[in-house]
């Protein structure tokens, strides 16, 4: 029985190094060698289809008709291409304020807004700043989230001399800052055949 689980073993590991291979290297050359032939006949189409473009207009032909095929020069449809050459001078009225700030900042601006007199104009300004919404900067959450706890200074337990004691109530035990509504994923695991 052992002798059997040991010929599978090499022969699933002989099959699964195989197939590795051929994924890394027999594909991947596979791939470039379509991709470079792509490129070739793409050229050559647009080559062709301006040669003849050129020979119609030259000779005035906006179309060539066969019992089998008709040639024709046609203008393209759809939207035009909008350039921006200048920002700063396109009218007000066409452009939309985009901002962000940082919660203390915004919480600062709400709370001025809240103690003005509620006129017409204030009104509307705290409208408009709730408008913006709450979006976490990602870098920034993991940052946090990648660094050690501060209260057992990445240890894990409340008494980072006694590994057998309690689990630190600031990071559950994983040695790591929390962060309310975020987290880091597990890693996982993976199959590795050396």
């Amino acid at each position: 029985m052992a002798e059997q689980l040991i010929a599978k073993t090499d022969a699933t590991a002989h099959v699964l190094r195989t197939l590795k291979h051929e994924d890394e290297v027999v594909l991947a050359e596979e791939e470039k060698r379509i991709h470079a032939r792509r490129k070739r006949v793409k050229t050559v189409l647009e080559w062709l289809k301006r040669y003849v473009m050129d020979v119609m207009r030259n000779r005035g032909i906006n179309a060539l008709k066969t019992s089998l095929n008709t040639i024709h020069i046609q203008g393209n449809g759809g939207l035009r291409e909008l350039l921006i050459d200048d920002s700063e001078a396109v009218p007000d009225e066409l452009c939309q304020f985009e901002g962000s700030l940082n919660m203390h900042d915004w919480d600062f601006t709400l709370a001025v807004l809240d103690a003005l007199p509620q006129t017409d104009l204030a009104r509307r300004s705290v409208a408009a700043l709730r408008a913006f919404s709450k979006k976490p900067i990602k870098e920034l959450v993991r940052a946090a989230l990648e660094k050690k706890c501060e209260v057992c200074s990445g240890a894990g337990t409340s008494d980072p001399q006694d590994p057998e004691f309690f689990c630190c109530g600031a990071c559950g035990g994983s040695g790591y800052r929390q962060v309310s509504g975020a987290h880091l994923a597990d890693r996982g695991e993976s199959l590795r055949i050396s």
